[in-house]
């Protein structure tokens, strides 16, 4: 009894094996319940060319505190935007940078805590640089990787505590909507 059991178990393997490796293709229509065809508006065409996309799903700008720390300070949004058409832009370390084949997207991901505020502190002159929340993201040797260390970590310091009024004030975080503004309308 327990041959015929593995005999029967074995063939039935086998048939089933043979069905799913076989070539020959059933028709939509005859897959189709009742053998009726299906309306032509009603299938789906496959695309021939499955139309393979390209592009970068996550890119910091020196907009985001953490890229400025530890580099880029000279790419921002508008320069992300020229890079995936295939314009020329500066590398954050200063030599000129082309992509081959222009992107079909991109995503550019800055972290919305704090946005440009790093940058801006940095910028002598500018409104950020003179609060004093933002004086400890003051960098004297942007290169010294103390000074990155000392900066970030007083990042992480901030973003565990409420948020700092002055920075969310419509004279430091409107100036980055606008520039946002700016890229899209050229």
């Amino acid at each position: 009894m327990k041959r015929v059991v593995t005999l029967i178990s074995a063939l039935l393997v086998f048939a089933i094996i043979g069905e799913l490796t076989s070539c020959e293709k059933k028709a939509p229509e005859q897959a189709q319940q009742g053998g009726a065809a299906a309306p032509s508006e009603e299938r789906v065409e496959k695309n021939p060319d499955r139309n393979a996309y390209f592009g970068e799903e996550h890119i910091h700008t020196n907009w985001s505190v953490d890229a400025w720390v530890f580099g880029n300070r000279i790419t921002g949004p508008d320069d992300a935007l020229k890079y995936a058409q295939g314009q020329t832009i500066k590398h954050p370390l200063g030599y000129d940078i082309t992509i081959e084949t222009p992107l079909d997207f991109m995503g550019v991901t800055d972290h919305s805590e704090y946005v440009g505020i790093t940058k801006e502190a940095n910028t002598p002159g500018s409104v950020v640089s003179k609060i004093p929340a933002a004086q400890p993201m003051i960098m004297k040797d942007p290169n010294s990787t103390a000074e990155q260390q000392r900066v970030f970590l007083y990042l992480i310091t901030l973003l565990s505590k409420p948020p700092v009024k002055a920075f969310m004030s419509p004279e430091v975080a409107g100036t980055h909507v606008l520039s946002v503004s700016d890229v899209f309308r050229e």
